[in-house]
């Protein structure tokens, strides 16, 4: 599933995978802080975001939280996707 964010790591586009595990329609997504999905892992999502605003590509594994589920263990690799954004790619381990 795939979630582009702008530089801060508000969500400007999901796909509609990433919409229906986050248990959020696509067009309520829009401007939230994704990061804010990874409750207790969210200094490694800060991290990598930073990381790709900066260039350089980063992986981290985590939990994801959506909305009213369990959470769900990932794999989220982030990199720049320009030309002022971030796309996370996450799968599920």
């Amino acid at each position: 599933m795939k979630v582009w964010t702008d530089y801060n790591g508000a969500i400007l586009e999901v796909s509609p995978q990433a919409a229906e595990t986050l248990n959020v329609a696509a067009r309520s997504l829009a401007k939230r802080p994704f990061y804010l999905f990874f409750t207790g892992d969210r200094h490694l999502a800060l991290r990598a975001l930073d990381l790709a605003v900066r260039g350089q590509p980063e992986t981290f594994d985590g939990l994801l939280h959506p909305r009213e589920k369990k959470y769900i263990q990932v794999r989220v690799a982030l990199e720049p996707a320009p030309p002022e954004a971030v796309l996370w790619t996450i799968t599920l381990v």
